[in-house]
């Protein structure tokens, strides 16, 4: 009797712990994509749990293989969603067609789970207990037993590839965690449910073995924050009312998430700007690489240093201010600071940027009479960079470059690149022209 009444007791306890866990974390992050994985992953684990309870506790035999079926149907659909989500966690690119395989080869188990058996073919009752027996001999059982294998190798390799390659410590502690908790919830659910249940006549517990894993999971949120920094809980409270343009790049220069100033400079919604690179920001024109080079560059450097200043010739593409109007047409400069993000372990979590608008920048600009390419030109003198690289990067000649570069010694009425660095020195001192890179 005391068997009957834990093994409900374990799993409804699993139902519990699970659901909490997974609308916990959906709150942290209601439109990410992995959170909506991991709160899916979540239900179907607990829904299988919750109904194994109520079967294992039916009166009858036709009750109980009702809702065991029920509960099937979730154990299935958290198999195929265990992949699913370990491949957005560790950030394969998956097709559309293989994420709609991973799904389409459980379909068959489904409509076996419903028309017939699948895992098991017969029930009998051992004085207050239910006990299964497994249908070994089963083309269905074995069907499953590759279909669920396939999918549990593929998601420990997935695991210990993230173990073993992952350059930040704290997501390597989190894959050694999950990988660790997983495993041992495979073995345990493998040798629990064919071997020990028909032995011990007991009913299958690997429902209730959910708990291993989910206690991985769990120490992974407390020990090292799994799940629970994103660019929402990063950002959301530092992107509040700063009169600046605000962008939160990851490592990989793509948009985390950006401000309401992204739509005044760049005519789209910050929400619509998610996902995309930086650098696409800055030209209208593909084959404008300039300020796409002069931006990279700079984050570049930016990633290797820690931090750093660079001014932007952005072109407006929302409806310009009237302040913008009377600076010029189209066109405004910002100069932007860029910075590495860091977590307590040093590892790099992103890159932040803030950008004000620079019109004494621009009344330089406008001084000297100097047009865009010939601003875009100085940028890459002052930082060095020879003529035959400016030209690769503006996509124009050599011989193009060193007539920009005459130019700009004409309308400054200098001679060499020494009396730029001075020229825009004395400019710094006298209108404070922001150093460039």
């Amino acid at each position: 009797m005391a068997v009957m009444e834990t093994v409900p007791s374990i799993m409804f306890l699993t139902f519990l712990i699970a659901m909490s866990l997974g609308i916990c974390i959906l709150l942290i992050d209601i439109k990410n994509k992995i959170h909506i994985l991991f709160f899916l992953f979540a239900t179907n684990m607990a829904l299988w749990c919750l109904f194994a309870a109520i079967a294992f506790n039916a009166p009858t035999e036709k009750a109980l293989w009702l809702f065991f079926r029920i509960g099937a149907t979730f154990e299935i659909l958290y198999v195929s969603l265990t992949l699913h989500f370990i491949l957005s966690l560790t950030q394969q690119k998956a097709s559309p067609i293989l994420i709609f395989s991973i799904y389409a080869l459980s379909i068959p188990v489904h409509y076996r789970n419903w028309s017939s058996f699948f895992a098991f073919n017969m029930v009998k009752r051992v004085g207050h207990r239910w006990v299964l027996k497994p249908a070994f001999h089963s083309f269905w059982m074995h069907y499953w037993n590759a279909y669920f294998g396939t999918v549990i190798v593929i998601s420990l390799i997935l695991l210990f590839r993230g173990l073993q390659k992952s350059k930040i410590k704290r997501k390597k502690q989190q894959a050694k965690s999950l990988f660790y908790s997983f495993m041992s919830y495979v073995i345990l659910c493998i040798a629990g449910d064919y071997f020990f249940s028909p032995y011990l006549k007991i009913p299958p517990l690997s429902p209730g073995y959910s708990l291993i894993f989910l206690g991985g999971i769990f120490y992974s949120i407390i020990k090292y924050r799994f799940m629970t920094i994103t660019q929402v809980t990063i950002s959301k409270e530092i992107l509040k009312n700063i009169d600046a343009l605000v962008i939160l790049l990851d490592i990989n220069m793509e948009i985390i998430r950006a401000n309401s100033k992204a739509k005044e400079y760049f005519g789209v919604l910050p929400s619509k700007l998610i996902g995309k690179n930086l650098i696409t920001l800055f030209s209208d024109n593909q084959k404008e690489t300039s300020q796409m080079y002069l931006t990279n560059f700079c984050l570049n450097k930016i990633i290797k240093e820690g931090k750093g200043i660079i001014e932007c010739h952005i072109k407006i593409k929302g409806q310009p201010t009237p302040k913008q109007k009377s600076l010029n047409n189209n066109f405004i400069i910002l100069k932007i600071n860029f910075s590495l993000v860091k977590d307590r372990n040093g590892d790099n979590l992103g890159i932040l940027l803030v950008g004000k608008e620079a019109p004494r920048t621009k009344q330089f600009i406008k001084d000297f009479h100097l047009s865009e390419r010939e601003w875009q030109t100085i940028q890459y003198l002052n930082m060095g960079i020879t003529n035959k690289k400016i030209a690769e990067y503006m996509n124009i000649g050599e011989r193009t470059v060193k007539t920009h570069i005459a130019n700009i010694y004409n309308k400054l009425g200098i001679k060499s690149k020494l009396e730029l660095v001075n020229k825009l020195m004395e400019f710094n001192a006298s209108v404070g022209f922001p150093q460039l890179l």
